[in-house]
Formats: structure tokens, C-alpha cells, sequence
């Protein structure tokens, strides 16, 4: 940490003296030239080199620019430019003049792309003359003719291939990829659309496996500053409403960013989208208050500043009827529940400052806060039956939860203008979290005709405390390969500590328990294409010391892990890949698997923390097939096998007829497997089908009274999904179904459950207006059966020239609305049923508004 701090004091310092900047482009495309090297001479001697970053721009500090006489600058595919400084700058206080490379004189236009070839191909859609409606919207060119398609998932594709990055003028633009919000700045604003194909990384200077398309949309000068965005009003039967909108601002690099959203309606907290009532599984009875606010500025391109921060409000009341059947006990049991819950939280406080502090050096500071406080009350009825045991139960339940996370990292990384892909980095990171729980219950029972009254009383705390270093050095080797080598160390302590008090029952300890790990992992990672076979292989030692104190079982314990990552791809051609890959690796125990933190106090099967768990190892073998047509239809077939030493599983005691306690153990060994299939076809007039299929086997280790044994789940799936345009897109559908079953074995029983699901989305185009119904058909078997159908519809008509639209929704109209889910867990099986699902009607208004001209 200390050599980590004076390295990081002298570049700051170095960083203060005064820079040039310059930037380099194409003579012949004006695209930006990333990763050319800059030499700066005297006459001979090359007095200081940097390289290009993804921008084109490059510094060169001052001192060096009074000294020199010429600059050179090489990039692949361009001509050598050799230019006296005095042709490109003024004077020393003087930034660089833009500087343009030609292309060497005999590039091809059209290149055929060989298997392992590195490239890196740009399209440019010049836009600067064409005329747009205010009306027609960036996102709209995404879905028109220009090259763009967007699947149903709303990814965005290029000629048929992924689109990995979307910036605009160079930076992202309110959020990474945040692809919603061009559908609200107007198309206009545009100068060109630069399309960047590459299979050679950034960063490392490797070649990749997956070739990267990257978008950046330039803005006409006079649109380099604007404000924009959206708003949403709707109300309804039983007090229904909807309140929301954003606001976006932005002038050259800066951007801010404030979003309101006040509803009941339960509908994504996404307010660029347009509000949609949805099934909801727990009720829709949630209100929702939320609001977010973000800032960023890059400062003469060298210090850049990112602030947000998101807050909610909100209160839910949910009723369900809960079915359950325990193994152990061979008890049936029956729970009714209504819950009133009550969150305020903080869900992120977010800084991230990143200084640059030359053309190939960076550091990078972060910040994160987050709270919450949630505080439930439920009331429950417990009807509980086995051979020898019946109940009856109300149990009133106060719960209180507040956590607090705050995060604190510096990352230094810097490139080496001596050799493209050599890279250094170095960082430290902090973490201090505290987590609090209060739990209250009182009970009234009528066991065996027996009454009983009694409580049951909790107070925990678990404080942790990580801090993380690590230290990275990429080096290039064997011109399209590179090999890394890293170290990483990391410290985490937990304090764990609980009161419980109860007058009849008591299964937990009050003792604190004190946990203390050291992780330290050492290996290298290396990438290498041979002809058409890609290799990424990660070889590493994790060494773990652990020393704990519960009170009973003090003791330290050091584990020495050894974790494997190798992939091997074979390209057939551009559009097919075989791929292969083998892992082991150990997965650690989390805070609340070693402690009660989070366990809630049940009648039934009352769930504890175990303080002596170790990480359990996962092997696993993978082999998968890809294909993709230009046309966008799409084949994978995948398959993998695992096998867990030193498997989690439950340890279940049974303590009398109607209860046991549960907690994770180092159980046993145990396997798993699944085997995948999926087609995707764009068909014509933008036509669509897709099919998916898997089945999977997993065991589940568990020791029930001392006697060891495994359960197993086998579970099959397929979804089937179709959309199809009839009479030139006036009327679309979009049927899906699914079927899902399962078959859970324990020792002695077999429990199957199916679920069958069949929605739709019937869209009908009228002139300026559009009717959608949704359809739902629901059947499920297991534990309880159930069936179930409903319609959510809506009405839609655009107004203000397609700036804004009136709608009318309907929830459940026809108030048929259940909804029903079984689920099989280590030892037992159960059926939620979830009750306050109620019709109602919503009438609003959504309006876009921007200043742009």
C-alpha cells in the first residue's frame, strides 16, 4: 500500500506540469485514429513517445515540445507522417493543431476477412444534408433502414452482428448503452453515424474471439447542447395513479440528468418507457416514490466527473396462502399471511472521478454509498399436521431491517508507448458495511389442545470490514496474443452479534462469532489464436487462512486451492464457432450463510448460520456450437457437466414433532448437467420466430438426523415465441408458451410439477390509433393445482405529431386474475398462492418536449 501511494503521488506530480493535446484522424473519413504512436525528436534521438487513445487525442508535455524539432506518427493501414512542430503548434502554450493521416495508397476498399485476420473495418453514414421530422427519433434509425435492427430482447444489431458500445461525439451519453433514451432526441441533431468493426482489443492489443461493433454518433455543431426528455399522468379506478418524467440537459461534455416517478401501478422503473400494467406475482398493491439525479463533466479532456444518486420510497401490502410439505417431520402445513412492508432506501450515492494523467496513464477514483431501511409487519395463521402432531397458530411479526455499505477504491493503470497492449495496473479498494436486524413474534398456539402463549425476540448486528489489492501486468507476446500476470489480496472480517430472548423457546446462541479471512491469489492468464483456434486459459493458487471464534469452536483453518480457467474456440468461418470449456474453482461461503444475519424466526424449520462452513469446489466441462446468418437467425446448442466436492448442502435436526432447524454444511460430493438448444429466424416483412428448449439434472446433498442422502431434481423447459405482421402491420401478434416440469425425488417420495403458460400480444393499427390486448392462460400442478386466465388491454391514439399519446389501460378485466407458483427446495415442497390481485382501469397522457430545432 505505501509503494502503492508514492507511486501514485509521483505521477500526480508528474501530471501537473503543463501538456499539449492533439488529435489525429483520417484524411478521407475524418474517423478518429486510435492507437497510433507518437515519437517526439530532436534530429535523431526519440525524445518521448506516447500513443493515441480511443478518441484519437494524445498529450505531450510541454518540456519535450520546447526541446523537439519533429513528430512522427505511424498507425497501421495509414502512411508514415513525419512534420516539423512548428507546422502544427503555435507556440508551446498551445494545443496541437488536428493532425490527418492519409491511407496507405494501396488499401482495398472491400477486404475479404480471413479467419484469424486482424482488422478493424469503419463505416461511415454520413447524415450532415439529410432533412428529419422533429418527429423522427434517433432510436428510430435503429429500426429503419440504415443497417440497424433491434431483436426482442431490445439489443441492438449492425448488418446482423451485436452492437457492444453506442457513444455519442465519443463519451457515453447518460449511461452506458442506455439505448431507450435515443428514442427522445430528435434524429436531426445528427452529423454522421461511424459503424467500427475490430477484432483486435483496445486495451490489450490481443485478437479476440468475438469481434467488437462499436456505434459513435457525432452531433452537428449547432446540436452540441440541448435539453430534452418526458413525462407520464395517469389515473384510475381504485385510486390508481401515475406520476413521472425526466429531464435531460447537456452541452458539449457535460450532462445532467433528474428523474420523478409516483405510482401504484407497479411498472418498471424505467421512466423512458411508456407505463405498462403487468401480472404482477405478489399483489399489485406497491407505491412507489423514486427519484434519481445524475451529473457528468469532462473537464478539458483530461478529469472526468460522474455523480448520481437514487433514492425510494415505497409500501407494499401483499395477502398469499402458503401449502407446504416438510420431509423430515412427514408434516403437512398450511399458512395464511398478510404483510404490510415499508422501505426508505438510499439505493446508491455514486462518484467516480478519473484523472488523466497523461495520453497512457489514468487514475481512477470511485465512491459508493448505499442505506436502507425496511420495517414489515405480518400476521400469519399456521395450520400445521403429521402423524403425531397438530396445530394451530397466530403468530404477529415485527421486522426491522437497516443496512449501510459504503465503498471506496483508487485504480492506477497505465499504458507503454514502447510496445501497444503492455499495461499496468494497480488498485485498492475498502468496503465497511453494517447490517442490523430486530425481529419481534408473539404467538398464540393450540397444540395438541394444548394453549400456549409466547414470544420469541431477536436483535442482531453483523459488521464487515474488506479491504482488496491487487496488482496486473499485461504483456503482449506473439503479436496477436498476450499473457498477464496478476496478484490479489484480500482481507475480510465479520463481527456477527445477537441477543434472542424467548420465555418458551430458544434455539439460537447468543455468542458473538468473530471471522477473519486472508485470501491470496497468484497466477497468470494468457490468450493465443493459432489459425482458427482462439486459446483463453487462466491458471491460479488461492490460498485462504480463516480464524474464527463462535463461542464453542475457536480455531484457524488454511486452505490452499488451486482455480483453472481454460477456453478453446474453434471459428469454422465468420459466422460459426465450436467452443470448449473446463473450470474448477472454490466458491466461499457468504456473510449470511456463516451467520444468522438474515434468518427469520418459523414455526416450522427454524434456518441457522454455521461459522465452520468451507468453500465448497465446483468442476465443470462445457462444450457449446453457435451459428449466425446475416439475416439474423440464430443456432446454439450448449451442454456442460459439473461435479461439487465439498458440496453445500442442509444438515436438517428435528428438535420434536412440528419443529427442526436447518443450516449449510460441507455435505458430500454431487453432480450436475444440463443440456441447452435454441433457434432464432427474422423472418420477412420483420417476422420472428423463436424456440428454446433445456433439460438439466442436479443433486442435492442433505444429512436429515445424522443419516446422509441425495436428493435429486430433474427439470425440463421449452418456450416457444412468434411474431407475425398481417395486412401490411396493421394487425401484429406475438404468442408465447412455455412448459416447465419438474420431478423432485427424496428418499422415499416423488413430487411432480408442471407449469404451463400461454400469453399473447394482439396489436391492432387503426389510422392514429392502436389497440393491444394481452392475454394470459396459466396451469400448474404439484403440491395444489390451479387454472387461470386473464386480459390486460389498452388503447392508444398518438397526438402532437407523435410527440405525445393518450392511452387507456385495463388490469385483470375481466377480474379473473390468480396467481399461482409451487417450488421444491433440499426438503420439502410448497405452494404459494397470492390473493390481493385486484381489476382496475388507468386513463393518462405521455408527452415528449426537447429545445432542439
Amino acid at each position: 500500500m505505501l509503494f502503492l501511494a508514492c507511486m501514485l503521488s509521483h505521477f500526480i506530480i508528474f501530471a501537473q506540469t503543463p501538456s499539449n493535446k492533439g488529435t489525429i484522424i483520417s484524411a478521407e473519413t475524418n474517423a478518429i485514429v486510435q492507437h497510433a504512436e507518437i515519437s517526439i525528436l530532436d534530429n535523431k534521438n526519440v525524445l518521448y513517445q506516447t500513443i493515441s487513445d480511443d478518441k484519437g487525442a494524445f498529450l505531450i508535455p510541454a518540456s519535450f515540445i520546447k526541446k523537439s524539432r519533429y513528430i512522427r506518427i505511424t498507425a497501421p493501414q495509414y502512411e508514415v507522417l513525419n512534420v516539423r512542430i512548428g507546422d502544427i503548434i503555435s507556440n508551446v502554450k498551445s494545443d496541437l493543431n488536428t493532425i490527418k493521416l492519409q491511407l496507405l495508397s494501396g488499401m482495398l476498399k472491400e477486404v475479404v476477412i480471413k479467419a484469424n485476420r486482424r482488422y478493424r473495418d469503419t463505416i461511415r453514414i454520413n447524415l450532415h444534408d439529410e432533412k428529419f421530422e422533429r418527429s423522427i427519433m434517433i432510436g428510430d434509425l435503429f429500426s429503419g433502414d440504415k443497417g440497424f435492427t433491434k431483436d426482442s430482447n431490445g439489443l441492438l444489431y449492425f448488418k446482423g452482428k451485436l452492437v457492444t458500445d453506442v457513444k455519442v461525439n465519443g463519451n457515453d451519453f447518460f449511461g452506458k448503452n442506455n439505448l431507450d433514451i435515443y428514442g427522445y432526441l430528435p434524429a436531426l441533431v445528427l452529423d454522421n453515424i461511424e459503424i467500427v468493426e475490430t477484432n483486435v482489443d483496445s486495451l490489450t492489443n490481443a485478437t479476440m474471439n468475438k469481434p467488437a461493433v462499436k456505434v459513435n454518433l457525432t452531433l452537428k455543431d449547432k446540436y452540441k447542447k440541448g435539453k430534452f426528455g418526458n413525462s407520464n399522468l395517469g389515473l384510475g379506478t381504485l385510486e390508481r395513479y401515475v406520476v413521472n418524467g425526466d429531464v435531460y440537459s447537456y452541452k458539449n461534455n457535460a450532462q445532467a440528468s433528474l428523474s420523478l416517478n409516483s405510482n401504484n401501478i407497479n411498472i418498471s422503473e424505467n421512466t423512458l418507457l411508456e407505463p405498462k400494467v403487468a401480472f404482477s406475482s405478489e399483489g399489485n398493491n406497491i407505491r412507489s416514490n423514486i427519484a434519481r439525479f445524475g451529473y457528468r463533466n469532462l473537464y478539458k479532456d483530461k478529469f472526468e466527473i460522474n455523480f448520481s444518486v437514487k433514492g425510494r420510497l415505497q409500501h407494499k401490502n401483499a395477502e398469499s396462502e402458503l401449502e407446504r410439505r416438510d420431509e423430515t417431520q412427514e408434516q403437512f402445513s398450511s399458512t395464511s399471511s398478510v404483510s404490510d412492508l415499508r422501505l426508505k432506501n438510499l439505493e446508491g450515492v455514486n462518484l467516480k472521478l478519473d484523472y488523466l494523467l497523461d495520453s497512457l496513464s489514468n487514475l481512477l477514483f470511485t465512491q459508493d454509498f448505499s442505506y436502507s431501511n425496511s420495517n414489515q409487519i405480518d400476521s400469519m395463521r399456521y395450520y400445521i399436521t403429521s402423524k403425531a402432531f397438530l396445530s394451530n397458530s397466530q403468530v404477529d411479526k415485527t421486522r426491522m431491517i437497516a443496512k449501510q455499505n459504503l465503498s471506496t477504491s483508487i485504480l492506477y493503470k497505465k499504458r507503454f508507448s514502447g510496445k501497444k497492449g503492455r499495461v499496468l495496473s494497480a488498485g485498492i479498494t475498502y468496503v465497511d458495511g453494517l447490517n442490523h436486524v430486530k425481529e419481534n413474534n408473539n404467538v398464540s398456539s393450540l397444540d395438541n389442545q394444548e394453549r400456549a402463549n409466547y414470544f420469541i425476540n431477536g436483535n442482531r448486528s453483523l459488521k464487515e470490514n474488506n479491504i482488496l489489492a491487487n496488482v496486473t501486468f499485461n504483456e503482449p507476446v506473439w503479436n496477436d496474443g498476450t499473457i498477464e500476470g496478476f496478484f490479489a489480496y484480500k482481507r475480510n472480517g465479520l463481527h456477527y452479534n445477537a441477543k434472542i430472548l424467548s420465555d418458551t423457546l430458544k434455539l439460537f446462541d447468543d455468542d458473538p462469532v468473530n471471522i477473519v479471512y486472508n485470501f491470496y491469489q497468484s497466477g497468470i492468464k494468457f490468450h493465443k489464436v493459432i489459425n482458427k483456434i482462439y486459446f483463453d486459459e487462466l491458471i491460479s493458487a488461492t490460498m485462504l487462512s480463516r480464524n474464527f471464534e463462535n463461542g464453542q469452536n475457536d480455531g484457524n483453518k488454511l486452505f490452499f486451492y488451486p482455480v483453472v480457467d481454460l477456453k478453446v474456440s474453434y471459428r469454422i468461418n465468420d459466422r460459426k464457432e465450436i467452443s470448449t470449456n473446463f473450470k474448477v474453482e472454490p466458491n466461499y461461503p457468504e456473510a449470511d450463510q456463516l451467520t444468522n444475519i438474515n434468518n427469520s424466526f418459523q414455526l416450522i424449520s427454524q434456518m441457522i448460520g454455521n461459522a465452520n462452513l468451507n468453500p465448497q469446489i465446483k468442476n465443470e466441462l462445457g462444450l457449446s456450437y453457435n451459428s449466425r446468418k446475416e439475416d439474423m437467425s440464430s443456432f446454439s446448442l450448449s451442454g456442460t457437466f459439473g461435479y461439487y466436492s465439498s458440496r453445500f448442502g442442509y444438515r436438517i435436526v428435528k428438535l420434536s414433532d412440528a419443529l427442526q432447524t436447518i443450516y449449510l454444511d460441507n455435505i458430500g460430493n454431487s453432480i450436475n448437467g444440463r443440456l441447452s438448444f435454441s433457434w432464432n429466424k427474422m423472418l420477412k416483412k420483420s417476422n420472428s420466430f423463436n424456440y428454446s428448449a433445456s433439460i438439466g439434472y442436479e443433486e442435492t446433498p442433505v444429512i436429515e438426523d445424522d443419516k446422509k442422502k441425495f436428493n435429486n431434481n430433474i427439470n425440463f423447459s421449452q418456450s416457444i415465441s412468434t411474431s407475425r405482421h398481417f395486412f401490411e402491420k396493421y394487425l401484429t401478434v406475438f404468442p408465447v408458451l412455455t412448459v416447465d416440469f419438474n420431478r423432485y425425488s427424496y428418499l422415499n417420495t416423488n413430487y411432480n410439477t408442471i407449469n404451463l403458460s400461454y400469453s399473447d400480444k394482439f396489436s391492432l393499427l387503426l389510422g392514429k390509433l392502436q389497440f393491444n390486448s394481452y392475454p394470459l392462460i396459466n396451469c400448474s400442478t404439484g403440491l395444489s393445482n390451479m387454472f387461470t386466465w386473464a386480459l390486460n388491454a389498452d388503447i392508444k391514439m398518438d397526438i402532437l405529431k407523435k410527440y405525445g399519446s393518450i392511452w387507456v389501460r385495463g388490469y385483470d378485466i375481466f377480474n379473473s386474475f390468480r396467481y399461482n407458483t409451487n417450488f421444491s427446495d433440499a426438503n420439502y415442497i410448497q405452494s404459494i398462492k397470492y390473493e390481493n390481485l385486484s381489476r382496475y382501469f388507468i386513463i393518462g397522457v405521455t408527452i415528449k418536449f426537447n429545445n432542439i430545432k
